[in-house]
């Protein structure tokens, strides 16, 4: 499904950006918290630590996000 898959994109990138609101309402419309994109071996947690965004990451723990490996 496409949709689906948007919907985990758009996530990701949020989680990445650092988009808290953005991400926070894309989770509530079915994206995975755990989901893995194709092109790396990051979760939206480990993007979200990655680039800084300690109040993402924490509230992506907060709903069960984990980190690829560990």
């Amino acid at each position: 499904m496409q949709l689906g898959k948007d919907v985990a994109v758009a996530f990701w990138g949020a989680c990445h950006g650092g988009q808290r609101e953005c991400a926070e309402r894309l989770l509530a419309s079915g994206a995975d918290v755990n989901w893995l994109p194709p092109w790396e071996h990051l979760t939206p947690l480990d993007a979200a630590v990655r680039n800084g965004f300690e109040d993402v990451a924490e509230w992506l723990r907060s709903q069960g996000g984990r980190q690829a490996t560990g």
